[in-house]
């Protein structure tokens, strides 16, 4: 259920286009809204009945008064859209009552899209005036983390430790690290941002943080922080070569990659190298450009390593396929390593929080449909049976796919001597792959689903069913 909402619905507002018969009543772009009465006197009604539609402001005492006429284009009305607040909805009355607050341009490029979808999602780039005065009144443009603060706090700034980020990234709030220990194992650091040193209980900026409840990043445009930016991309941020605070979970494992001990501390750590994911696919396939760096080119090898036992670990032979949009399929191997670890951070984490508090919130979606998965499972078989990613499915809650050779997780089908299909596009990127001389190229495309018309029906039906 809803525990608390970060919106309260007295100050949801809607994008609206306007009935094309009458301007008075708004249709909100998102279709699970019901259509919405703009709040009319009589004069302004018989107004509004001649194409024009009432438009309201807020006085500073927050008083609805009225501000002007808009008017509609009655041989395109779609060309404005209107932003409405909603105001009430009275038993009695068949649909809500809400006033329309301001205008746009329709959603016919990016910049007006981009505005659409961030009133829609309660996007804000501007924080609240008092979380902003709470910003400079505490963490202005001089200020510097007081010795105070490295106290009780392990200090990691002599470990070699490095973010990986996209491009052009400036919130940088995990970052990693990697040394041996006696006995021949290895210690993996992951150390992420302390922002509760800075954001206190209660204050105007963990409300604000609250409410927001996520960092937006809207495609090519500046990100738009849960907190601000003197934060988000200075003070929390773990830039190279600067002292910053974290906390630390430290993995113990042994040489195949085994946990053998679990630390979590609070500490201070200096970043020696703000890497991008493509600077780790480099390292990862041998590039000479690193060769000046070989401490960082080790651990960054030895990490890959250790994700990838955790990984086949926790996914069997699933682990062997990855699914990646577009911009990470083209650093697979830096991907992979970055998730794992983290993944499997928070899985620890989560054990030790449990082993305190014995509950901690869970998220997870509910479990589909029986009888769409059971009729899934019959039309889809022949896919499933040469498709890592369509084997779930058949196997007990829990369970993986080990097969060694012939895998007989997914019942034979009825019809197991149909081709497999394989398209022309397919076949070319197979043999470039093999003139190139890359295995994992040819992993990779063999295992993707979506390179094969049968196994791609099937996942996308698997997809709509899951949701």
């Amino acid at each position: 259920g809803i525990l608390k909402r970060s919106i309260n619905p007295k100050y949801r507002m809607f994008v609206c286009r306007v009935e094309h018969d009458n301007t008075g009543l708004m249709i909100p772009l998102n279709r699970g809204i019901p259509k919405i009465y703009n709040l009319e006197t009589h004069n302004r009604m018989m107004k509004s009945r001649k194409g024009h539609v009432c438009v309201y402001t807020f006085t500073k005492d927050k008083e609805i008064i009225f501000h002007h006429y808009e008017p509609v284009d009655c041989t395109n009305p779609d060309a404005k859209l209107f932003i409405v607040r909603y105001l009430k909805w009275e038993a009695k009355f068949y649909s809500p009552l809400g006033i329309v607050v301001g205008v746009l341009p329709a959603g016919n490029s990016v910049e007006n899209g981009m505005k659409i979808l961030n009133i829609e999602h309660y996007v804000s780039p501007k924080f609240k005036e008092e979380t902003t005065n709470e910003i400079d009144r505490y963490f202005h443009s001089s200020y510097q983390i007081p010795d105070t603060a490295y106290e009780n706090r392990l200090d990691c700034t002599d470990k070699i430790t490095f973010t990986v980020d996209p491009p052009g990234a400036e919130d940088l709030d995990d970052a990693l690290s990697l040394e041996m220990v006696h006995g021949g194992k290895f210690m993996i650091g992951v150390h992420i941002a302390d922002v509760s040193y800075f954001v206190k209980k209660d204050s105007y900026l963990d409300t604000e943080a609250k409410s927001r409840g996520v960092t937006f990043y809207p495609v090519g445009e500046k990100p738009v922080h849960m907190i601000p930016a003197r934060l988000a991309t200075d003070l929390c941020s773990l830039q190279p070569n600067k002292d910053r605070l974290t906390l630390s979970l430290f993995i113990t494992v042994n040489q195949e990659g085994t946990i053998e001990k679990l630390q979590t501390k609070r500490s201070v750590i200096r970043s020696k190298y703000k890497l991008t994911y493509h600077d780790v696919e480099d390292i990862l396939k041998g590039s000479e450009s690193w060769e000046d760096k070989p401490n960082l080119v080790t651990n960054v090898f030895l990490l890959h390593r250790f994700a990838q036992w955790w990984r086949k670990k926790r996914l069997g032979n699933l682990g062997l396929y990855q699914q990646f949009d577009l911009e990470a399929s083209q650093t697979p191997e830096a991907h992979l390593m970055v998730e794992e670890i983290m993944i499997n951070a928070n899985h620890l984490v989560a054990e030790l929080l449990l082993q305190k508090f014995n509950s901690v919130p869970l998220r997870n979606q509910l479990n589909p449909n029986d009888l769409e998965m059971d009729s899934w499972r019959v039309n889809h078989a022949n896919a499933a049976v040469n498709c890592l990613a369509l084997k779930s499915p058949y196997l007990p809650l829990g369970s993986l796919c080990r097969c060694q050779g012939v895998c007989i997780c997914v019942p034979p089908p009825a019809d197991d001597e149909k081709p497999v299909a394989l398209s022309l596009e397919v076949v070319e990127k197979l043999k470039k792959a093999v003139i190139a001389g890359d295995p994992d190229e040819i992993r990779r495309i063999v295992l993707d689903p979506l390179q094969h018309p049968d196994q791609a029906v099937a996942l996308v039906r698997l997809w709509q069913i899951q949701e």
